[in-house]
């Protein structure tokens, strides 16, 4: 299951408090196509899993993770790059 840092925790709350997405909804990986058309990861706030979604308590997050990205975030960490708030963005690195 993908690990989640402390950086992308915080910047995850204050996505979640700048948008008013209420405290119940999880984080959700899913698979989706890139501006070119290649496979990539898709991340969203979603009020419930989906069906098939692995379900964890990530810290006080819940994570919901689509069957077809599983296996390839198995090992990840989802993290932020960048210094200011104004570059901030987050990254899924292997482990």
């Amino acid at each position: 299951m993908i690990e989640i840092t402390q950086g992308a925790t915080a910047l995850l709350n204050g996505v979640r408090a700048t948008e008013n997405i209420p405290p119940s909804y999880g984080l959700r990986f899913y698979s989706e196509q890139d501006g070119a058309g290649a496979d990539a990861v898709g991340i969203a706030f979603a009020k419930a899993p989906a069906e098939g979604d692995e379900v964890v308590q990530h810290r006080e997050l819940p994570v919901y993770v689509a069957p077809e990205v599983a296996q390839e975030l198995a090992g990840a960490v989802l993290d932020v790059e960048g210094t200011d708030e104004s570059s901030q963005r987050f990254v899924i690195r292997a482990t």
